[in-house]
């Protein structure tokens, strides 16, 4: 939680430039201009190349749309019906959809007119690309979806990231009259593996990688395979904390001896909580630059609306008298704020920083969170 809340904090104070973002977009709209050029020039197979290059850069469902007439106009009914499929489920709400849906109604009845037999994917997660053998000249379908393929025997697998593949064999069948059906359950990968924890002392606070992992003893802790950082902390005992390597599907064992504390001064070992301080600076910097935002936006505001309220040419003394108040007063609000701002941004940045540098609290500081009546927390930082 502390990590996520000062990682935004940090995202937040570097004023990541806008272009970044709108670069994707501006270079799939050129490629969507050069398409629509050379689709009104009758190269129909640029333009759907073209088009494919666009939404491959930034998702719309207009390249998508764009792409199902190409595939019309170069007379392949199965890329059309594939495009117009996933036209219609990235925009299910299209004012055109009864249209397209009409189309693709006569386009499926042209297929299997033609001999074509439709097979209708599902998988569990959806979201998987189907592929086959033999290859097919157009696009895969994706789950839940469907192609049109000549009668025959095919081997389809299913393909999702985290997962692993899922090979069937259907056949499509001369003549059918309904669509053949393949689903596909998907199993997860693997990523995980087990740490066991054993303690001299029962009762004794366990962190892994700086998270609350329960007390000694653990039996079984499900934890990312690779390496971790695991600490135990017990009252009048000296912290213990080591590395741990624990692999995929494997279990691995800690054996932890806790020494009596010389020094008697409880869990943590006398040693001061500065990475907690450090978090909690951090909130104190970020919330004074926010003040210092909002005193800034009142103070140009008053300053805008002095000069609106003011024109030389038309009010007399009093009149300008009143104008130099206002706008001082604003100037006054954006000096203020100008100050609160950068000095709360860098007190944020400083200790945010110190913050991920700093070892591991001997005895963590939980945050708790206040519940208000209209069932929200306190803490502005709740909404991370």
């Amino acid at each position: 939680m502390k990590r996520l809340v000062l990682t935004s904090i940090l995202l937040s104070l570097a004023l990541l430039p806008v272009r970044g973002e709108c670069q994707p977009l501006e270079e799939a709209e050129a490629k969507n201009a050069l398409a629509r050029a050379a689709y009104d020039r009758h190269d129909f197979k640029t333009a759907l190349a073209l088009f494919k290059e666009a939404f491959s850069l930034r998702p719309s469902e207009r390249y998508l749309y764009n792409s199902a007439k190409a595939c019309l106009r170069l007379e392949d009914r199965e890329g059309a019906v594939y495009y117009y499929e996933r036209y219609l489920s990235l925009k299910p709400g299209a004012s055109d959809r009864a249209k397209v849906e009409e189309e693709l109604a006569r386009l499926r009845t042209e297929l299997k007119e033609r001999g074509m037999v439709e097979i209708v994917f599902s998988s569990t997660p959806e979201g998987a690309l189907v592929s086959m053998a033999p290859e097919r000249r157009t696009e895969m379908a994706t789950t839940p979806g469907s192609m049109f393929l000549a009668p025959g025997s095919y081997v389809f697998t299913f393909i999702k990231e985290g997962y692993l593949p899922v090979t069937k064999t259907a056949r499509a069948v001369d003549g059918a009259t309904e669509p053949a059906r393949l689903e596909a359950g998907l199993e997860k990968i693997a990523t995980d593996g087990f740490l066991k924890i054993s303690c001299n002392e029962d009762g004794a606070e366990v962190t892994i990688a700086g998270k609350p992992a329960g007390v000694t003893p653990l039996e079984k802790v499900t934890v990312p395979a690779g390496e971790h950082v695991v600490r135990v902390v017990k009252r009048d005992f000296d912290p213990f904390e080591s590395k741990v390597t624990v692999k995929v599907g494997k279990s691995s064992n800690l054996k932890v001896e806790l020494k009596a504390s010389a020094n008697g001064d409880g869990r943590n070992g006398g040693g001061f909580p500065w990475k907690t301080a450090a978090f909690y600076t951090s909130i104190a910097g970020a919330t004074v630059a926010a003040a210092g935002g909002v005193v800034f936006a009142l103070g140009s505001s008053e300053m805008s609306n002095a000069d609106e309220a003011y024109d030389p040419k038309i009010d007399g003394p009093d009149a300008y008298q009143t104008y130099r108040r206002d706008y001082e007063a604003g100037a006054d609000k954006v000096e203020v704020g100008s100050w609160l701002l950068f000095a709360g941004a860098g007190v944020a940045a400083g200790a945010a920083a110190a913050y991920f540098l700093l070892p591991e609290d001997a005895a963590p500081v939980p945050i708790t969170f206040t519940p208000l009546q209209d069932g929200f927390s306190a803490g502005f930082f709740t909404t991370f």
